[in-house]
């Protein structure tokens, strides 16, 4: 909104581009506010991906495991054995995305923010992504003192151990904020990728888009509808 703004103070030509346009840049454009420029094909010769979507229900009325269901582990063990990279996404950072009570229902929250903490560190460590508090990760309830206390979703970090545990074989990296902080990590991470020594990349947005890696022929998006939200934009954002 400020960079068209500001193009109109100025008298400038401001260029939106998105493969997936908001619904106001779209009717912008249908209405004729937004001049429509279209690039109907892809770069090179190759079509569109194949999309499967899976339904983890079946997996988990199966007993299986939540994060990696079987059409995923078999199209990793595949692309192994073809000496192909595979990218797992998923938009959360972390280990596991809160600390539950059985006992009362309450959730381990942060004392300035009043979010859930997210668990880093396998489990060890409680984070804010907000505030960036840190404590370790609480033994009992705050609110009833109860024992009883259970790790609930999943992040990056979790999503890594799960892939090493089913493909012991394979070469895992991760890649999100938490990796970001520290100095030359971002490009030692993906600089090992591109030169084929890592053969799965795990992350969160940071992974999506801008990267063009050849020898990558799958995409595994871990739980797609987490990113839905329950506001109008829901659809959108997924």
């Amino acid at each position: 909104d400020v960079a068209v703004m500001r193009a109109r103070l100025e008298g400038a030509v401001a260029v939106l581009g998105s493969a997936t346009p908001s619904l106001e840049s779209n009717h912008n454009a249908v209405s004729g506010k937004y001049q429509r420029l279209v690039l109907p094909r892809r770069i090179g010769s190759q079509g569109m991906a194949r999309v499967d979507v899976v339904d983890r229900r079946q997996t988990l009325k199966a007993g299986g495991d939540p994060i990696l269901t079987p059409p995923l582990r078999e199209a990793l063990a595949e692309r192994l054995a073809r000496k192909e990279q595979a990218l797992l996404l998923l938009n959360r950072r972390g280990y596991a995305t809160s600390l539950l009570c059985r006992e009362c229902g309450m959730q381990a929250m942060c004392p300035n923010c009043s979010v859930a903490l997210t668990l880093h560190k396998g489990g060890r460590v409680a984070l804010c992504h907000y505030c960036a508090y840190e404590t370790s990760a609480p033994r009992a309830c705050g609110s009833c003192k109860g024992e009883y206390l259970r790790l609930t979703g999943y992040g990056t970090q979790k999503v890594l151990e799960a892939v090493r545990a089913a493909l012991p074989t394979a070469r895992v990296e991760r890649l999100d904020r938490d990796l970001a902080v520290r100095r030359g990590a971002v490009a030692r991470v993906l600089a090992s990728f591109e030169a084929g020594e890592t053969d799965i990349l795990v992350g969160t947005q940071m992974i999506a888009k801008g990267l063009d890696f050849p020898f990558v022929s799958l995409v595994g998006v871990i739980g797609a509808d987490l990113t839905s939200y329950a506001d109008f934009r829901a659809a959108e954002r997924l």
